[in-house]
């Protein structure tokens, strides 16, 4: 991180699946601007005010503008999506050869954490996740991909 803090912003994409995975069709609700604010406010903070020790602030804005937006709040990063997926089916692009859309089949909704980034924004608020430095995790359990990596690239 070369001692410098940074933001990551994400826009819910909602109506389907799992939530920040639009496609064309999604695209056309969704309400940027109020990311782009949300991120502008923010970003502008951290600059007038960064911490001591550098660090991610992960922003997860909620699709509806920011005037029906309830708040923020403090989040734990969350690991289940509000849907898991059953099916996936690539179906031809028309008028694009070679190129495909993904028709998706969901299972049934879950409720996520309140306490998460993903409840947090389900919930209608921001959500802040404040990411400290990245440390190496010196593994033994992945050597499946130690072993295709080293197929691959000898």
């Amino acid at each position: 991180n070369a001692g410098r803090s940074g933001i990551a912003i994400s826009q819910a994409a909602e109506g389907y699946g799992i939530e920040g995975q639009a496609w064309d069709e999604m695209l056309r609700d969704m309400h940027w601007d109020a990311a782009a604010e949300v991120a502008a406010i923010a970003t502008e903070a951290l600059l007038a005010e960064p911490p001591e020790r550098p660090a991610v602030v992960n922003i997860n804005v909620p699709n509806c503008p920011v005037g029906e937006m309830d708040g923020w709040r403090h989040a734990q990063v969350g690991v289940l999506p509000p849907r898991s997926i059953v099916d996936a089916t690539l179906v031809p692009k028309e008028g694009h050869q070679g190129a495909f859309h993904v028709e998706m089949a969901w299972g049934d909704p879950v409720e996520l954490p309140a306490e998460t980034d993903s409840g947090i924004v389900e919930r209608r608020q921001v959500a802040v996740t404040y990411v400290s430095e990245l440390v190496h995790d010196p593994r033994d359990d992945l050597d499946g991909v130690a072993k295709a990596l080293d197929g691959l690239l000898g």
